[in-house]
């Protein structure tokens, strides 16, 4: 069964509040589905770079990344989602506030933050439309010599197949969370669906693990970290994994010396590079 995508020119966050379903499974959510504390520092190093910090504009956080709300700076975060802010946002503070809004509009005015940040930002647009339409946004929200560091999911190319992730879940010893990463992106690849729903993700699980118990046993994880693959049932929330080289390519011109920065420190962090960006 496929998921139903979003209509074209939408974002994930142009669906109803009951089909998202990030936010419900946030809480369980670990690396490499979430920074650790190393690359927050990584982050903040990259912006200490470029004099962030000695700014008086605040730093645009896209989303409500815990991790990355602690990065010492004076921040403003969008996020599309109450429910996703209410599950994740740290508090406001007098140096930190969010604010609800679309990321294709951005609700902050011309060069009013210094620089941007924010995780797997990529990952939750449409390829290809909708990635250009944010990077205008930042370009228009960012003052001029500002950065832009986004931890990216990157699928490596070649992907591996499918069932080398099949058989390396029955094989035991694998991190559920890296595994789940290798499945996504294994499925993404295999099925020819760049923009890839969460309740195709479902499905595909379901087919290939049907028997829980057998897969807990080999795995050696509970059936309760197993069933947190439920969230994605009927959800069309949308992911997207594109590969360095594409997501390279969906850089405006207008980008300045843009490059990877590698992350390190937990698992399969080697598909999860910064992408940093300078502006003009």
């Amino acid at each position: 069964m496929t998921g139903i995508a979003p209509p074209p020119g939408a974002m994930p966050s142009d669906l109803a509040e009951e089909l998202r379903d990030f936010h419900r499974r946030w809480a369980t959510i670990r690396p490499p589905l979430r920074p650790d504390a190393g690359v927050a520092a990584t982050v903040a190093a990259l912006l200490d770079a470029v004099g962030a910090r000695d700014d008086a504009r605040p730093t645009l956080l896209l989303g409500v990344t815990p991790e990355l709300a602690a990065v010492p700076r004076h921040l403003v975060a969008v996020d599309w989602s109450r429910a996703m802010v209410d599950a994740a946002w740290p508090g406001s503070a007098p140096q930190r506030h969010v604010v609800i809004g679309d990321w294709k509009r951005m609700p902050l005015a011309e060069a009013s933050v210094a620089a941007a940040i924010g995780d797997g930002i990529v990952s939750m647009l449409s390829l290809p439309m909708e990635q250009p339409l944010l990077f205008a946004q930042l370009r228009r929200v960012i003052r001029p010599g500002g950065r832009i560091v986004l931890r990216c999911f990157a699928t490596p190319d070649p992907c591996e197949r499918v069932a080398t992730v099949r058989d390396a879940a029955f094989a035991g010893g694998l991190d559920f969370h890296a595994f789940k990463q290798r499945f996504n992106m294994a499925i993404s690849v295999a099925d020819g669906l760049p923009n890839i729903s969460s309740a195709h993700l479902f499905a595909r699980f379901e087919a290939l693990f049907p028997d829980r118990m057998a897969l807990a046993q080999a795995s050696g994880w509970s059936l309760a970290t197993i069933a947190e693959f439920d969230a994605y049932r009927g959800s069309r929330y949308v992911h997207c994994y594109p590969s360095r080289d594409a997501v390279l390519a969906l850089v405006p011109g207008w980008a300045q010396a843009p490059h990877f920065v590698e992350t390190s420190g937990y698992p399969l962090a080697e598909r999860c590079p910064l992408l940093v960006i300078d502006l003009p």
